[in-house]
């Protein structure tokens, strides 16, 4: 874990007033699965992913926050995408769900 960025990302939400305990959001995938994603969610899949994409983040965040962007939008989209590309590990396809029982 990267302590720097952590602090970092921390801070950025503390200057924005934003509390990733509070912040929810809603949208549908691709498969047409209703997701209710807390920020917190997307904070700490965000600290535990390589510093490669760690540093990614950071200079779009950095350039949404220098335009006056909003970023939440970007947040809401990295939710997105952690739920697209980990179905796998998310959720069991209806057979699996059918041979364990549910």
């Amino acid at each position: 874990m990267n302590n720097e960025f952590n602090k970092w990302l921390e801070r950025l939400l503390e200057e924005k007033s934003i509390d990733p305990d509070t912040i929810h959001f809603d949208f549908i995938d691709d498969d047409e699965i209703f997701h209710d994603m807390p920020l917190r969610v997307v904070i700490e899949y965000i600290k535990k992913s390589d510093p490669i994409n760690q540093d990614q983040i950071k200079l779009k965040l950095v350039k949404i926050d220098f335009q006056n962007g909003d970023i939440l939008h970007f947040f809401k989209y990295i939710a997105h995408w952690i739920v697209e590309n980990h179905k796998p590990e998310i959720f069991k396809t209806k057979k699996e769900m059918i041979a364990d029982g549910q």
